[in-house]
């Protein structure tokens, strides 16, 4: 799992937990479960601490701690009996912050000369007559001196269009570094070193991990590679060029995967019923209607989509 997927599974999971201990009818069970559910994972205790940080800007909350959860954080939310209502005020509020603040991005992400809002794809026009687009919650620096043609890749999904020039177009990241004297290609992942991938569409791309593993890619072709290893090399997929015209394509793909994929276009959390996270999707999707794209899929699948309160989404069982 990403980085980046594994603090979002954190910072829902931690949401969802927060939502039962606030309940007045939690049990000893449910203390010994929430407390083996934090110690098993560092990210979740970094969640922990995020939900009860926010969670004191809320009037009735002045008293939960900011502190792992070792000591009376559970007595202090039941000794002020909060509501479930009122628990999911706070998830809602959670769920806008968490989109700007959670997801820990490098300091590069935050200086870097193109960067992507959460839900925003743009497209860029470089001097050298190249094109790029980002993806959402992406970013890159461009340097296209004289003898040279690089993009650095610190964050999120880029899809680059480089047209031929005295140097080849290169593009870094923190697992590779890929060149292509010119062509259409895919990456996603830039700022996850273990988890990238790079998908060709015209031209040859080279790609060189930063831990040596070399591979050259030609048109109709992606691989799966992280700092030290490559993928077995496959047929490029759809996907991961379609996000450009603002469109999420699933094939025989899980619900869970893909709600995951759509909840990156919007703020807030998604959270979907494991009794429906495993049914099969096929179709294509507005990324920039991520309400619409919801309502198709619960018009196509035997899914209720509900929105209780904005910033927050349920998926569950119809």
């Amino acid at each position: 799992m990403s980085l980046e997927r594994e603090q979002h599974r954190a910072l829902r999971e931690a949401s969802q937990w927060y939502a039962r201990l606030a309940d007045e009818q939690v049990d000893s069970d449910a203390e010994r479960a929430w407390r083996h559910w934090v110690a098993a994972d560092e990210a979740n205790q970094r969640a922990w601490q995020y939900i009860e940080a926010v969670s004191q800007r809320f009037d009735g909350l002045r008293d939960v701690g900011n502190s792992l959860p070792v000591g009376d954080t559970l007595k202090r939310l039941q000794r002020r009996r909060l509501t479930r209502r009122g628990s999911l005020k706070c998830i809602a509020v959670l769920g806008v912050t968490s989109a700007a603040t959670w997801m820990f991005a490098p300091y590069e992400h935050w200086l870097a000369g193109e960067r992507t809002a959460v839900g925003e794809v743009r497209q860029l026009s470089l001097m050298d007559g190249s094109r790029v687009w980002l993806n959402t919650d992406s970013s890159l620096d461009s340097d296209l001196a004289a003898r040279r043609r690089q993009l650095s890749v610190h964050r999120g999904d880029v899809f680059v269009e480089a047209v031929a020039g005295k140097s080849p177009m290169t593009v870094t990241t923190a697992a590779a570094e890929l060149s292509c004297e010119r062509g259409r290609f895919a990456l996603r992942g830039g700022g996850d070193a273990q988890a990238q991938v790079l998908a060709v569409y015209d031209g040859r791309v080279d790609l060189r991990t930063r831990g040596g593993q070399v591979q050259q890619l030609a048109a109709g072709q992606q691989c799966r590679f992280g700092h030290d290893a490559i993928v077995a090399v496959e047929a490029a997929e759809p996907r991961y060029e379609a996000w450009t015209r603002r469109l999420l394509l699933a094939h025989d793909e899980p619900l869970g995967e893909l709600l995951s994929e759509l909840s990156r276009y919007r703020h807030g959390i998604i959270h979907v019923s494991p009794d429906v996270a495993a049914l099969r999707v096929t179709g294509s999707f507005p990324t920039s209607n991520t309400d619409m794209a919801l309502e198709m899929l619960g018009a196509s699948l035997p899914i209720r989509v509900d929105v209780p309160l904005p910033w927050w989404v349920n998926v569950s069982a119809a």
